[in-house]
C-alpha cells in the first residue's frame, strides 16, 4: 500500500512542481489575524421590572427602628410570609430618598423610583439592617443609588440604576446578594463591595460604567452569571480578596483590563469569556492559588493572561488567542503555576512566556497545551528566561476543518475559518519532502493525515454547575 502512495505521488510532483512554486509565493505565511470589533446589542431594560408607572411625589422616608414600620402605617407584619411594603413612590430629593437603619422586621421597598436634580444624595440607604429586600426600583440622578453598610441578609433584586455617581456599595456586609439588575453609565465603579463576607452578584448586567465590579477585603463572594460591557477602566477589580468564584461571566470591550486580581488568594475564574480590552485580559498580580479554567481570553491589545508574582496558580483548559502581544506570560517572580489543557493560538508576539521558577506546561504524562505555532514534531520550547518546556504539545486546530493552525498558516487560508480551504476539495494541504513544507493536491491530504502528526479534540472540562 505504501508502495502505491510512493508510485502515485512521484506520477503527480513533475506536473505540478511549477504549480507548488507559485502557489507558495502567492499564498501568506503569516498567522497573525487582524483583530475584528465585535458588536454586543444586549437591551438594557430586557428582564427588569419597568416601574414607569405615574404615581405622586413624596417626601424621604426615614424609618429608625422596626416599631416605626407601624407607626407610619406601612403594611405588612414584618415577617418572611408577610413583609412591610413600601412601594409606588416617586421621590425627588437632594438627600437620603429612603433611610432605613437598626431593624431586623422583613420589609420590602418594591415598584419605586428615586433621582435628584443636582446628582446629590442617596437612593436608598439601609444601615444595620437584617432581611431586607429592593425590588424593582428604579433610580437615576443620585451620588450614590443604593447604599448598605453593616446588613445582613438583605437583597437588591431587578434594580435599574442610571446616571448617578455610584451604583450599588455594600460596606462591611455579609450574606446579601444583588441580583438581575442593569446599572449603567455611572463614572464610579457599578457595584462595590468593602470588607464583605459571603455576597453574592448574579445575573447583572453592567453597561459603560468605570469599573463594573470592585470587591475590596471581601472573603467568600460570588460573581456569577453577569455581563460586563464597555467601561471605561476595569470589568472586575479585585483587591485583597480570598476565597471568591467568578463564573459564567463576560467582560467585554473595557478600556484598560478585563479583570485585575490584587493580593487574592484561593479564587476561581471559571467558564468566563473576557474579550476587547485595551491592555491584558486577565492581570494576576500578587495573588497564590488562583483556577482559572475553561474560559476564553482573546483580543487584547497586550496580554491575553499576565501573571506578575503569582505563585501556584492554575490555568487549565482555557482558549486564549488574538491578543495582540502574549497569550500567556508567567512574568518574572512567578513560581510554581501551572499551564495544561489550554489552547493557545494566533497571538500577536509569542504565544506563551515563561520568565518565572519552576513552571509547568504539562502534566508530565502525556497532556500539554496546544500551539497555533506547533508543527506536530517533538517538544515545545516557550520563549522566556525560565526556558520551559511543554514535552506534550499538539497543534490547534481553531476552526476544526481538520487542518491545524500552523497548516493553513503555511497554505495562506484562514484558521478562523472552516470554510476556506473548502472541505469538499482540499486542495491545500501540506507534506514534507527533506524537512520543508509544501501543498500538493489530492493525495497528499491522506499523506499527511497517515504519516502527519495530528492534534487530538480538546474536550472542555466542567469544573463548575
Amino acid at each position: 500500500m505504501r508502495s502505491e502512495r510512493t508510485i502515485l505521488l512521484g506520477a503527480e510532483i513533475g506536473s505540478i512542481v511549477v504549480m507548488l512554486l507559485v502557489l507558495l509565493a502567492a499564498q501568506p505565511t503569516n498567522l497573525v489575524r487582524p483583530m475584528r470589533p465585535e458588536v454586543y446589542d444586549v437591551p438594557l431594560r430586557d428582564g427588569v421590572a419597568s416601574t414607569s408607572q405615574t404615581v405622586a411625589e413624596g417626601d424621604p422616608i426615614v424609618i429608625g427602628s422596626d416599631n416605626d414600620f407601624l407607626v407610619q402605617g406601612w403594611p405588612g407584619k414584618g415577617t418572611p410570609d408577610d413583609p412591610y411594603v413600601i412601594s409606588g413612590l416617586t421621590i425627588v430629593s437632594s438627600g437620603i430618598c429612603i433611610d432605613i437603619r437598626d431593624t431586623s422586621s422583613y420589609f420590602a421597598i418594591a415598584d419605586c423610583c428615586f433621582s435628584a436634580v443636582d446628582d446629590a444624595g442617596v437612593g436608598i440607604r439601609l444601615v444595620n439592617v437584617t432581611n431586607g429586600l429592593v425590588k424593582s426600583v428604579n433610580i437615576t440622578s443620585k451620588y450614590t443609588a443604593i447604599l448598605l453598610s453593616e446588613c445582613v441578609a438583605c437583597t437588591v433584586l431587578g434594580a435599574e440604576v442610571s446616571a448617578c455617581n455610584q451604583g450599588v456599595f455594600l460596606e462591611k456586609c455579609n450574606s446579601c446578594t444583588v441580583s438581575r439588575s442593569a446599572i449603567h453609565d455611572v463614572p464610579n465603579q457599578a457595584i462595590h463591595c468593602y470588607e464583605c463576607d459571603r455576597i453574592t452578584l448574579s445575573s447583572l448586567r453592567l453597561t459603560r460604567n468605570d469599573d463594573a465590579i470592585s470587591l475590596h477585603s471581601c472573603v467568600g463572594c460570588t460573581i456569577r452569571d453577569c455581563t460586563m460591557r464597555d467601561h471605561l477602566d476595569t470589568g472586575a477589580h479585585l483587591y485583597f480578596t480570598m476565597n471568591c468564584t467568578m463564573l459564567n461571566c463576560s467582560v467585554l470591550n473595557t478600556y484598560n483590563m478585563g479583570a485585575y486580581v490584587h493580593g487574592s488568594s484561593n479564587w476561581t475564574i471559571a467558564n468566563c469569556t473576557i474579550s476587547g480590552s485595551k491592555y491584558h485580559g486577565l492581570y494576576i498580580e500578587r495573588c497564590f492559588r488562583m483556577l482559572i479554567a475553561n474560559s476564553t481570553i482573546s483580543r487584547h491589545r497586550w496580554s491575553g493572561i499576565y501573571l506578575r508574582e503569582s505563585d501556584n496558580c492554575s490555568i487549565l483548559d482555557s482558549t486564549i488567542e488574538h491578543n495582540n502581544r502574549t497569550g500567556l506570560f508567567f512574568s518574572i517572580d512567578s513560581d510554581n503555576n501551572t499551564a495544561m489543557g489550554n489552547v493557545l493560538r494566533l497571538n500577536l508576539e509569542t504565544n506563551g512566556r515563561d520568565d518565572g521558577h519552576d513552571n509547568r506546561w504539562d502534566d508530565g504524562v502525556s497532556r500539554g497545551n496546544s500551539w497555533s505555532d506547533y508543527n506536530g514534531s517533538g517538544s515545545y520550547t516557550i520563549p522566556g528566561s525560565a526556558q520551559a518546556v511543554d514535552h506534550f504539545p499538539s497543534s490547534s486546530d481553531g476552526d476544526g476543518d481538520g487542518l491545524s493552525d500552523w497548516e493553513e498558516a503555511i497554505l495562506g487560508s484562514d484558521p478562523d475559518d472552516p470554510a476556506d480551504p473548502p472541505p469538499s476539495a482540499h486542495v491545500l494541504s501540506l507534506v514534507y519532502v527533506g524537512g520543508m513544507a509544501f501543498s500538493v493536491i489530492g493525495i497528499a491530504v491522506a499523506v499527511w493525515r497517515v504519516y502527519g502528526r495530528r492534534s487530538s479534540p480538546r474536550t472542555a472540562l466542567p469544573y463548575l454547575d
